[in-house]
């Protein structure tokens, strides 16, 4: 049965999930902005590894937000609706970490050639 509670739940989760697009393709720490110098093999590695575990992460988290409201909207149990969103604070915080460690060591590896 859609609820109130089950509307502002998803409406919830459908802002957070856009914000965390946001930062995460369209930010200045996002992995799309972060520079890789080309010319060395092991950075091409780890910016490979490091696009390849953004992408994918980001999936999931999707997926997993997904499944939470969908079990929320089945079962109705609060339960669901909780799980969803610590997985999304989790996602939002882990994520923003490793992109700002991400961007901090790009800054510095840029200067050491400037």
């Amino acid at each position: 049965m859609v609820t109130t509670g089950l509307i502002f739940t998803v409406i919830v989760m459908t802002v957070a999930a856009g914000f965390t697009y946001i930062i995460q393709y369209r930010s200045v720490i996002s992995p799309c902005f972060i520079e890789f110098d080309d010319r060395r093999i092991g950075e091409l590695r780890l910016m490979t590894a490091y696009n390849r575990i953004m992408e994918s992460s980001f999936k999931a988290y999707i997926g997993l937000i997904t499944a939470a409201v969908l079990f929320f909207y089945l079962t109705e149990n609060i339960i669901f609706e909780l799980t969803g969103l610590y997985i999304q604070i989790i996602y939002f915080v882990v994520s923003v970490i490793v992109m700002i460690c991400m961007y901090y060591r790009s800054i510095l590896y840029w200067r050491k050639y400037a």
